[in-house]
């Protein structure tokens, strides 16, 4: 059984077709055939079942193909291995931020600090994150979406509150504190559904016991600002761009419920980390330090 077998099954298998396969290898397709049977032959069982014009796994081959995909996997991981300790063939390090620039800054000071590092920076939405994670496309993301799969590590990094701004002529704006039931009743400039900050905004509010009213939805928390000091509504707004907003508005602290974003650097478990993709993780747990307030997990 050679490792040419393996990859050609795992193909045939993909494609469920012997002539497509045999057309993308650029091979023909009877010497395809003929290592397909032999590679069953080895094994001592069939591994796939006709369909009409087409062949499929049967039970069988499905099982095979776990570990013929384990296998190649960690043959390619120790490729990788050896051409990143030879300091040979370095690839980008692909890590994948939210869709606003929270990290932004974070981000290009490493790269300043690291002028040789290589990086490719994607920007999507977090579910697209776990996805590209999963698939192998990522080396890291950075996600306030809570992760539950095995194999996949996410630590806490940085946690900051959800607070409410009002305009500075509010009846609110004389509170440092609010239960955030009292808001029932008020417009809000929200942010689009599909923003994870919105998605978990909303269900703070239902946790208070209402949904809120949106009397308008923007795309940016800069367009938030403008339309809370126009009075129109009230909104919620990271700890993290406080500072950014003018003295027109005022910021109150959530006593309840407690209004926490929790973001998390996650990567695959079972995939082997570059030096360089090493080096950007323990920079963005560690080297945060001195600005985001740290969690030990």
């Amino acid at each position: 059984m050679g490792l040419q077998q393996l990859y050609y099954f795992k193909r045939v298998a993909e494609l469920e077709s012997m002539s497509l396969t045999a057309d993308a290898l650029h091979i023909d397709q009877p010497t395809l055939s003929k290592m397909i049977t032999r590679l069953e032959e080895n094994l001592g069982v069939p591994l796939f079942e006709r369909v009409g014009r087409r062949i499929r796994l049967n039970p069988y081959g499905k099982r095979y193909l776990v570990q013929v995909d384990k296998a190649l996997e960690a043959l390619e991981y120790g490729r990788k291995e050896v051409q990143d300790l030879a300091k040979i063939d370095r690839q980008r390090v692909k890590v994948a931020m939210p869709l606003h620039n929270d990290f932004a800054n974070e981000i290009a000071e490493y790269m300043q600090m690291n002028p040789d590092a290589k990086l490719q920076v994607v920007q999507a939405s977090e579910l697209e994150q776990v996805k590209q994670l999963r698939s192998g496309g990522l080396d890291l993301c950075i996600t306030s979406t809570r992760i539950d799969e095995p194999d996949v590590e996410a630590v806490s990094f940085f946690k900051e509150q959800i607070l409410l701004a009002v305009p500075s002529t509010h009846r609110f704006a004389a509170r440092s504190h609010i239960q955030l039931k009292e808001a029932a009743f008020e417009p809000f400039i929200g942010l689009h559904k599909s923003n994870p900050l919105r998605e978990m905004t909303d269900m703070f509010c239902k946790q208070a016991g209402f949904a809120p009213y949106i009397i308008h939805e923007v795309d940016e928390h800069k367009a938030i600002e403008q339309w809370v000091q126009t009075g129109v509504g009230i909104a919620f707004v990271p700890e993290s761009h406080v500072e950014q907003f003018s003295s027109k508005l005022t910021v109150i602290t959530i006593e309840q419920p407690i209004c926490i974003r929790n973001y998390q650097l996650a990567w695959r478990k079972d995939r082997y980390m570059s030096q360089d993709a090493k080096h950007l993780q323990q920079y963005i747990l560690s080297g945060f330090s001195s600005k985001f307030y740290i969690t030990a997990r």
